[in-house]
This record gives structure tokens, sequence and C-alpha cells, in this order.
């Protein structure tokens, strides 16, 4: 094309100001010489075209007044002789508008705010190339035409008989030839008359082998008779050839005719040929399929991981066969699988796997790789990223499929016509074959019809594919994809479409340019990914679903957390005060008491005790539930603990006038449990016995040991928990003559805070969290427990354990109540340790300071954390007693002021806290404490652990002096 010839632009825009830009684009043009016809008025650019015609016609949407698919046809009616491109000039949003005229004839648009020289020259260029090709066709349609009539011409001279059948095998023409070769008048012959006169000797012959020919994309040859109506006898020769259009589909069949009646004696020689072309090209045919199935039923596929941070890659074993690799021969590290990789993927592969980690892409990639036998394999690869919550990807994990045969099998199949219909046509996708010049769709596939709602195939030819989408390409995206096809060899991407009833869907297209018959086209498949996107959206919806229910546990438990933390701290500070005092009472820092004093201050204290424990049971269900309890496994008289339970409710059961009970194995004397946590299970299956007993009844505690091979505890039991446990099995039985449970509420026994009805709320008290810590502390032992009852007729509950006698019991550190003191009292010889006192609590302040100085210390009292610093400097104490949660400045923020001074760096600090979390140990520490203690607290405890830091800061400074010295 000569690009010299001068090119006529009219320009219709009302605004002189936008005219005056397109020129200057224009003539920044180096291809082209422009003549440009400016109108303001679409009317009178109209009657310009009456005697003049422009080749570009750039046409400003809001400049035409009326509708524009009105004033395209106007248009088209001025130059009904002529090819010409219209350009649409719009503002952005009237994509829409823009779509509709393009259907109406325009040939693109342009976005005002967008247009550079570059673009609009671009598609200037395109719209004459794009003119230049429609003139070719016409005169190519026109050669045709004359071509056809010279045909015609020859065809009544030539000597032989000449037919033209379609695609189907109806006979649409025979010359006059064929008439006196058959004796038949030409419209004898059409449609399926031309058989008629095949003798019937060659009939069947002549059909089986037609139905071959039709699977065929060569000539076909056959021999054989007519039967004339005179009963003459006529061999002929026949030729057949397919006729195929520009995209070599065949669209019918052209054959000659010659008598050879007088050649007779060469039907042999000529038939075998004939049958040999049809043997060959049936084994070809068959040969395609079964690489084609082949392909098809080889689907395995290889699973493998890619551990980002430290490059290490994980197979599995299809994987290895795949590369044809033994393990032991391959690294496992990014490297050494990148050494399969074919050198020219290599780069390819290395940008693809970059914008995955970048851009938390999937990874979708093929390429071939090089097996260590020098075997060349296509591979297909998919993977997904996972990241970290900063987005930083830490794994990816994908399959490889191997498609050598499949990609083998695509390429036998180009050659192949049928198959490649078979294809085409039965794809589940939308397929287009699309001129890659002009754009226009050439043929599309049966699934196309369907998926955009068209009436029939013609609907859909001719016209550009992008008319179909919703916002369509502009030809700057146009460019961007054919530039990307060129490198890539393959483009993809989502849109949505506009089926041609206005249905809206999305799809994914993907092209290609392929080569058929020498020619080069582009292949477009749409996949309809609807259902994919609504899935996605809804998946989409669920997770912020599910951020937002993660962020109200989080809450929830945060809430609970700090719950359990106040309740703790605010009932362990008066304990402190009630134990404290007992354990002062019981020593005689307040004076002498009297045994029957003693008694009930004993008992006070034993209360006192079992409250905290049961402040405690809140804390350890939930230590339970995240797996943090730990038990304290130690040697345990049976006797021991069976007594100790039994006195804690004794006083509830003489209130009822209830008969306790309790028969102990003689061969039972140590076991090996936890002491607090077995006794805890005890006093809640005896406190609920007593509890829902009616006044008079029986309670009994029974204990025995099942030895190795009888099962005397799971007959009559219903189980509720149970693990594979050895024998023998200590066996605890809780037995009562109470109201009994009905069968369908066992299952509820022990889940918390869960009472069975409301009637059991109304007349008995409880927090539901008894039976629940039973289950969970026997399961921690590596136990069960089984209940049988009936309603009226009372309950049975039976503890199982594993028994370990005292021989085999682990070892546990002395209680400190049972520790006699070294030294109860400071000897008046010597330096009385000063000891500064933070607590704001009054009671606490009583009982300790009390305490302490019966045993000889001096004692500073302060009530926050400001007074102590304050106090610690006046006084410089020999050692601290840190609340930590006080007014003001809290007891954290007092030991870490009091660590900065040089003076008090070593100065031994004891922690004091009612929260008793898991993390306070750690956070006092930390702040600068030497100890930490939790309320209440043992007085003897706290005064071993100061006698203890008192000494170990008399040696460190010991140590000092001497080596000063």
């Amino acid at each position: 094309m000569n690009h010299y010839v001068p090119c006529t632009v009219l320009l219709i825009d009302k605004c002189s100001e936008e005219r005056a830009n397109m020129t200057r684009h224009l003539q920044q043009d180096s291809l082209y010489n422009y003549q440009i016809i400016e109108f303001s008025i679409a009317k009178e650019a109209l009657n310009w075209c009456l005697e003049k015609t422009p080749e570009i016609i750039l046409l400003d949407f809001a400049s035409v007044n009326e509708n524009a698919s009105i004033f395209l046809e106007k248009l088209r009616s001025r130059l009904s002789n002529s090819q010409f491109t219209v350009i649409l000039l719009i503002k952005p949003g009237d994509e829409d508008l823009a779509v509709r005229a393009m259907k109406s004839g325009a040939q693109d648009y342009l976005i005002k705010n967008q247009i550079t020289p570059e673009i609009l020259q671009r598609v200037i260029r395109h719209g004459m190339e794009k003119m230049y090709l429609m003139q070719q066709l016409a005169q190519t349609k026109a050669a045709l035409q004359q071509s056809e009539h010279r045909y015609a011409t020859l065809a009544e001279v030539v000597p032989v008989a000449i037919f033209r059948l379609d695609a189907d095998g109806n006979c649409i023409y025979v010359n006059d030839r064929w008439s006196q070769i058959t004796g038949e008048p030409i419209q004898a012959a059409l449609g399926r008359g031309c058989l008629d006169t095949i003798h019937p000797e060659d009939s069947d012959r002549l059909f089986h082998q037609w139905t071959e020919v039709l699977t065929q994309e060569k000539m076909y040859c056959y021999e054989g008779k007519f039967l004339r109506k005179d009963g003459t006898t006529i061999w002929f020769y026949m030729q057949i050839l397919p006729e195929t259009d520009q995209n070599v589909t065949t669209i019918g069949y052209v054959g000659t005719l010659t008598d050879i009646s007088e050649q007779q004696a060469a039907l042999d020689d000529g038939l075998r040929p004939t049958i040999g072309d049809l043997i060959e090209a049936e084994a070809k045919l068959r040969k395609i399929s079964e690489r084609l199935t082949l392909a098809i039923s080889s689907g395995r596929f290889g699973i493998w991981e890619f551990d980002c941070v430290q490059e290490k890659v994980i197979w599995d074993e299809r994987m290895y066969e795949l590369y044809g690799v033994h393990p032991e021969d391959f690294p496992g590290n990014f490297d050494a699988w990148l050494s399969f990789v074919h050198p020219d993927d290599q780069d390819y592969l290395l940008v693809t796997i970059q914008q995955v980690l970048h851009q938390n892409q999937e990874y979708d990639a093929e390429f071939q790789i090089i097996q260590p036998s020098g075997e060349i394999r296509v591979i297909k690869a998919y993977g997904v990223l996972n990241c970290d919550e900063q987005g930083k990807p830490i794994l990816m994990v994908g399959i490889n499929i191997d498609i050598t045969e499949r990609k083998q099998a695509e390429q036998e199949l180009i050659h192949n016509r049928d198959l490649r219909e078979v294809i085409f046509n039965e794809s589940a996708d939308a397929l287009f074959l699309v001129d890659p010049v002009t754009l226009l769709t050439l043929d599309c596939n049966r699934r196309t019809v369907e998926l955009f709602e068209a009436t029939n195939k013609g609907e859909l030819l001719g016209i550009e594919g992008r008319t179909l989408q919703r916002r369509p390409f502009t030809s700057n995206e146009i460019d961007t994809i054919v530039t990307q096809m060129q490198t890539k060899g393959f483009w993809s991407q989502e849109i949505e479409y506009v089926t041609l009833k206005g249905k809206l869907f999305w799809g994914n297209i993907a092209a290609k340019p392929i080569t058929i018959a020498g020619r080069t086209l582009n292949l477009v498949r749409v996949t309809d990914i609807n259902e994919r996107k609504q899935a996605e959206e809804k998946l989409l919806r669920t997770n912020e679903q599910l951020a937002k229910a993660n962020a109200e546990l989080a809450r929830a438990t945060r809430l609970k957390d700090e719950f359990l933390a106040n309740m703790s701290h605010e009932l362990r500070t008066p304990l402190n005060a009630i134990l404290g005092m007992s354990e002062g009472f019981i020593e005689g820092v307040f004076g002498a008491i009297n045994q029957k004093q003693a008694k009930a201050i004993a008992t006070i204290k034993r209360s006192g005790k079992h409250l905290l424990e049961l402040i405690n049971d809140i804390l350890d269900l939930s230590k339970i539930e995240s797996g943090k309890l730990e038990l304290q496994i130690s040697d345990v008289s049976v006797r021991s603990i069976c007594d100790g339970s039994l006195t804690f409710i004794q006083q509830m059961a003489l209130k009822k006038n209830i008969c306790l009970s309790t028969h102990i194995g003689s061969n039972l004397d140590t076991i090996q449990v936890d002491d607090r946590r077995l006794r805890q299970v005890l006093i809640n299956l005896l406190s609920n016995a007593v509890k829902f007993t009616p006044e008079g009844g029986n309670v009994k505690l029974t204990v025995w040991l099942e030895e190795v091979g009888t099962n005397e505890t799971l007959g009559a039991e219903k189980l509720i928990s149970q693990s594979s446990i050895p024998s023998p099995h200590i066996c605890f039985r809780v037995t009562d003559t109470g109201i009994g449970i009905a069968s369908e509420d066992i299952s509820k026994l022990f889940q918390p805070f869960t009472q069975l009805d409301s009637s059991l709320n109304r007349n008995y008290t409880g927090t539901g969290l008894g039976l629940a810590l039973v289950k969970r502390i026997t399961t921690l032992h590596g136990g069960t427990i089984l209940v049988n009852s009936e309603v009226g007729q009372g309950s049975c509950f039976t503890v199982r354990i594993p028994y370990l006698s005292g021989d085999n019991s682990l070892k546990k550190l002395q209680d400190p109540e049972r520790v006699d003191l070294p030294a109860t009292l400071i000897p008046k010889t010597l330096t009385i340790p000063v000891i500064l006192l933070a607590e704001d609590n009054q009671a606490n302040i009583d009982t300790i300071s009390s305490y302490l100085e019966s045993r000889g210390y001096e004692m500073v009292l302060a009530e926050n954390g400001q007074q102590a610093l304050d106090f610690a400097r006046e006084k410089c104490p020999d050692l601290i007693i840190m609340d930590i949660q006080m007014p003001g400045m809290n007891g954290l923020e007092a030991i870490r002021q009091i660590r900065n001074e040089q003076k008090f760096i070593d100065i031994p600090i004891i922690a004091l806290t009612a929260l008793a979390m898991p993390s306070d140990r750690t956070t006092c520490l930390a702040a600068g404490a030497n100890e930490y203690l939790t309320k209440p607290i043992k007085l003897k405890q706290l005064v071993l652990t100061i006698q203890q830091l008192l000494k170990n800061h008399q040696e460190l400074h010991t140590s000092k002096y001497r080596k000063s010295d």
C-alpha cells in the first residue's frame, strides 16, 4: 500500500478548539498527507458528501443533533458507492452510546480527553488499512464473478461431463455433456437424481465409498457403470475434488465424468490406488484419534510446594516421575528445579514467578523441561500463593501436569479437518476465528451462538468481537493486546460481556495466533465464568463475615480474660486477710487461743482455702480448655484424701441429717496423683450428692482397686468418656439416694455453666462448673468418669484412673505449710531488718505487718507506688514487698523507678498480685522484682522467701567487699 497518497479527512465538530487540536495532531503524521475538511454543523457535512468522498470521517458525537444511527444511515446513503471509515469522538462515560453507534456502521471510537497524536494517527492508519482491504475484497469479488463467467463458458465446450455437489452430496449443476453420456435430461440429475443412472451392480459400492469421500480432503477417483434407459451400459471414470472456502471449510464438491467404455480392460489397474488411498486415510485418522485419547486419559498430575523464605522445593512421587529423576538426585531447591526448565522458557518463568510473588497473583504457566535422559516434555503448572499477615510470601503450593501428548495431538489436529471441526464445534467454550487485521469475526462455534444468545451464526459473523463487550476495548488497548500476543504467543483476561438480548455475564477471554492452510488467524476462546464470579463474590462476603466474627471472638476472649483477672483480684484480696489472720491466730501472733477457738479458726482457714480453690476452678477451666493446665503429681495417701474430702462436706450433711459412710479397700495405701486436683474431684462429687439428696438420705464413698483382668466398674454404668488406659485402676465411687437424673440428661452433665432444667435452678444453687472440671481433671489423669442414675432412685458417679503405687510416684517439693521455719524470730543481738510494705488494702496491711512484726521485722508502710518510692529513698529498707495493683502509681512502675536508682540496684523486692494470670510472673520479674507471690499468700512461705532473699543479698555484699580488699 502506498502511504504517500493523500488522505481526505472529514472533521465534524462544533467546537473550533477541538477541531484545531485534531488538525495539529494529524499534521504531525509523517506517513500521510492529510487533506482536512472541517465542518461545525453535521448537516452541512452531509451536503458536502453529495459531491466529495472522504476516506476518514472524524465525527464528534455531541455535534449530531439527531440520533447517531440515523445520521450514519444518511452518510451511507450519500457515500453508497465508496469505501470510508467513521471514527467517533466521544466524552468519557458515553461508551455505551458509542457501542450502539458501532453496530450501526461506525468502525471505532476515541475518548476526547485521552486523544494524543500517536493514538489518533494509529487509529486512522488502522482505518485506512481496513478500508484498503475492503477495496481489495471488492476487486476480488468482481474478479471472482468474471472467473465464474469464464468457467460457465468453458464447461459447455469441454468434452467431459462436469458436475457440482453441495456439502451434503446433492447435485446442483451438470453440463450438457452429462446428458449426452447418460442419455438423461439435465433436470433429472439435480438433487439425488444423478444416482438413478448408476448401474445396480455398482450402486452399493459407490454409496459406501462416497461416505468415506466426505471424510477426506483430497481428490477422489472412481470407475463404474451407467445403465441407460435403452439398456446399454456405459463405463465412466469419475474424479471429485472438495471445494473449500477461505477458512478451509468444505462447501461442496466439483467433479468430471469421462466415457471410458473403450478402456474397460483398465478397470482393475485403476481401482487399486483408489482403495489404497482410502486405507491410508483411515489409518491416519485412527492414529490421530488414538493419540488424542491417550492425551486425555493420562491426566495425572504432580503436587509441589515452594518455601518462599528458604527457597526449598518439596515434590510428591508423581513430580519425580514427570521430571524423570530419582529423589536422591534432586537437592530440593529452586535452582535445581530451574535447571530442568528449557533455556527458551527460563526467562519467561522467572518473570512470571516474580509477578506472582510481588502481586500475589495465581501462578499459571506452561513451559518445557529437559529430563536427564534428554527427552523434552511440556508441563502445565498451576499454583496459589500464601502470605503472612504483613502480605509477605511464605509458601506457594501447586500442581504440574504433563501435557506433552496433548500438545502433540493439538499439532496433529491442525492438519486434520474433521477432528478440528469436532473440537471447534463441540467445545464447552465459545470459540471465534478472527481476522488479525480487520478484527472481524470469520467463524464461530455452536457454543458461541448459545452463549451470546444469537438466533444463528450469521448474526455473529462480520462483526468486531469488542462490540459484544460491556466496555469495548479502545484502540490503544487493542495495540497492547496485539503486542502481548506477538511477544508471549497468547493473551488472556476476564471481561464482562453483553449478549445480543442484553444479558450481562462474565467471561474469560484468551486469544492466540494460529495458522490454517498457510493463513494466520486469531483463535479467540471465551469461557463463561459467571458462576465462578458469583462464587468469588459469595466467598468474599463470607470471608468478611468470618473476619468480623473472629474479631468479635477475639474481643470476647479479651473481655473474658480481663473479667477473670479482675474477679481474681477482687476475691483474692479479702481472702488474703482471712487466711492471713487465721494463720496468725493459729501461730499465736495475736495471743494465745483455746482449743475451741483454734478449731473454729481452723475451720475458717479451711473454708477460706476452699473458697480460694473455687476461684481457681474458674481459672482452671479456662486453662484446661486452652491446654495450659499441668498436673502436679505426688504421692498421696488414699485414706487422707478421702477423709479430707468427707470432712469438708460433713457440716452440710449434718444439717440435712444425711448419713455419710465410706469404704476404702484394705490394699490401698498411696497413689500417684495431683493431690489438690483429685481432692477437687471428690469434693465436687460429694457436695453434689449431699446437695441433691433429701433430708435423712444416704451418701457413700467407696474406693477399691480394680485388678488386671477384672472390670467391675464397666458393667452397670453409662460411659461418659473413656481413653485407652492399662490396668490396674483405682476407682472412687460416690453413691447417693437423691433425686436422680433422667437418662436423656446425662450427656448434659459435663458441659460448663450448664444445669439440667429451670426447676433445679430455683431449688439448688451452683455455677455449673463442678462436673465440667471433674470430667476434665479425670481425663488429664488418663481416666474416665461414669454415671448410672434413675429419676427418684439416686445416682452413682465412678471415677476410674490408672493406679500407680507410691513406689512409682514422682517426687514433689515439700509444701511450705509443712516446713518448720529454721528461724522464726530474729535474734535480738542482730540488726533488725527494715521491710517496706506497699499495699493499699488495710486488711492486708494489718495481716502482713502484724505477722512480720511478730517475727522480729521492722515495718515501713506505704499505700501507693509514689509513697513507696519516697519512703524507699528516706528509710533505705533492707527489703521491699510491693503490691502490683495500687491507685496512682502502680507497683510495676514503682519497681522500675526504684531499680533506676543506683543505691537500690540490688535491693530485694517481692511482688504481690491478686490477678494470678499466667503472664503475671514474667511481667513482674521483667520489671525488676526478685520474687513473685500470688494472693492470698501463705505467711510462712512469705517469711521463708524474705529470709532467703536477705541471705542472698548479704552474701552478695560480702563477696563484693572481699573483692574490693
